[in-house]
């Protein structure tokens, strides 16, 4: 009999019969082996959230957790990942610091974003016309994605506030798999665990790609039927994707149950909180997020500042509080991008969070207290500069809009490089 065992839970002995990915998608050469030691289990933890082990050729003494297969573990276990994701996070490693900064950073980004844009637009239009999703090129720049966000989160991250509303469907989707990242490697989640949670970002809304676009941009309010074929758009998703090759239930879980709400009101199962499986909470927490900040058509864009509160204020009834908490954390409430005015009449653009001071971030002072433009932008660092009696000298007083005073946050390259 098989049973599902979580990898942090393995033991020498264990049999592993199959992985919660194909055999193809791993370092493995054999399909079905016996663990031998503590490197061997570290290997598999590398890899997968979970395994199959086969009771009848796991060492007798062995007790194996009696957790029957499913198509999707059980809320016990939803539990239990919840349980180490904060273990993860209460021992945060050194790589959490940035090896390079921004602005060596941006270019690599940007080359990252505008071809993870072509791509995303390519795989949707893709689905559109009935064709296979390229999951392996999706794949391959989740994982290049990855790489830009492990060095310096905040680039990618700035760029991910760049879309037009005209491209609101393709821009987002890439825009929720670089916050999904971001986030994640906040969590301290494996790499391999990483490019799950991006890919499922990445492809998240693809079966809005079988909604008419009449529905899908519509600038007024959906009717009830209109509002109920826009509800299936998971269910869509996951059929496009069966039909483009190998996914991992992970990938298929974020597809389908990211508009799922702890408390049972999201679709299309109406699932409860610990039925949601904590890396598809993570995506729907990024997905809100984006929606609220993006300009539509039929609404004007929110400031960060104020989706952060809308976020904090739904902690406990949509979303996980906990990871609402980490999420903040994560973004700051002045995320990368913003202009900000600062108490000594300073005006600025945040170039990086701060975990530890979410309200005092890095930010590049572009316009003096009389708003005249600087000629060599310089960098304030609100938390570090403190004034005699070590009270804060600098603190932001307001957000302002993306093009106020005669700055555009699209122009953050420019000002990086005049600093």
């Amino acid at each position: 009999m098989e049973y599902i065992v979580y990898v942090e839970d393995l033991q020498p002995g264990m049999y592993v019969a199959r992985l919660d990915r194909p055999w193809l998608e791993s370092p493995f050469l054999f399909q079905g082996f016996t663990l031998r030691d503590a490197d061997h289990i570290h290997e598999v933890q590398q890899v997968c959230e979970f395994v199959y082990v086969e009771s009848a050729h796991t060492d007798p003494g062995i007790d194996l957790p009696r957790i029957s297969t499913g198509a999707a573990p059980p809320a016990s276990d939803n539990s239990r990942w919840r349980q180490r994701l904060k273990k993860f996070t209460a021992r945060r490693p050194p790589w959490q610091r940035h090896s390079v900064s921004i602005s060596e950073e941006l270019p690599a980004a940007r080359r990252l974003h505008d071809d993870s844009s072509e791509l995303m637009r390519t795989a949707l239009d893709n689905a559109r016309t009935g064709r296979s999703v390229d999951i392996k090129s999706a794949r391959a720049a989740v994982e290049d994605l990855t790489q830009s966000v492990m060095r310096n989160p905040d680039a990618l991250g700035w760029m991910s506030k760049l879309k037009e509303e005209h491209e609101y469907t393709y821009k987002h989707s890439l825009s929720v798999c670089i916050l999904s990242l971001v986030f994640g490697r906040h969590m301290c989640l494996p790499e391999a665990e990483l490019h799950q949670l991006g890919l499922g970002a990445f492809l998240h809304d693809v079966g809005k790609m079988k909604i008419p676009l009449e529905v899908l941009d519509k600038p007024a309010a959906l009717t009830a039927e209109e509002l109920a074929e826009m509800k299936r758009h998971p269910e869509y998703g996951v059929e496009i994707v069966s039909d483009s090759g190998n996914v991992p239930d992970t990938v298929r879980d974020i597809i389908l149950s990211h508009h799922e709400r702890m408390n049972g009101s999201g679709y299309p199962q109406g699932l409860t909180a610990e039925l949601i499986r904590p890396m598809t909470h993570m995506v729907a927490i990024c997905d809100t997020y984006d929606a609220i900040v993006s300009k539509r058509p039929y609404k004007k864009p929110v400031s960060a500042v104020r989706a952060v509160e809308i976020l904090n204020r739904e902690r406990g009834n949509l979303f996980d509080p906990w990871l609402v908490d980490q999420f903040i954390q994560c973004v700051g409430v002045y995320p990368v991008g913003t202009l900000v005015e600062l108490n000594n009449g300073e005006t600025g653009i945040v170039v990086s969070a701060n975990r530890e001071a979410r309200l005092h971030p890095r930010v590049l002072i572009l316009l003096d207290k009389e708003g005249q433009r600087l000629e060599r932008p310089f960098v304030r660092d609100l938390a570090a500069e403190r004034g005699e009696d070590d009270r804060e000298r600098f603190h932001i007083v307001h957000a302002l809009g993306e093009e106020a005073r005669g700055l555009n946050t699209g122009d953050l390259e420019q000002y990086m490089a005049q600093a």
